[in-house]
C-alpha cells in the first residue's frame, strides 16, 4: 500500500467516527426532546388537576 492509500484510510476513518460522533449528538437530542415533551405533559396534567380542584 502506498503512503496515499493509507492516508485515505485514515481520512476515511476519522469521516467515519465524526459520523458516529454526530449520530451519538443526535440521539442525545431526541432523548432531550422527549424529556421536554414528558415534563410538558407532566405540566398538562397538573394544569387539569388544579382546575378540577377548583370546580
Amino acid at each position: 500500500m502506498s503512503i496515499n492509500t493509507v492516508e485515505m484510510s485514515i481520512n476515511i476513518m476519522e469521516m467515519s467516527i465524526n459520523i458516529v460522533e454526530m449520530s451519538i449528538n443526535i440521539v442525545e437530542m431526541s432523548i432531550n426532546i422527549v424529556e421536554m415533551s414528558i415534563n410538558t405533559v407532566e405540566m398538562s396534567i397538573n394544569t387539569v388537576k388544579k382546575s378540577i380542584n377548583i370546580v
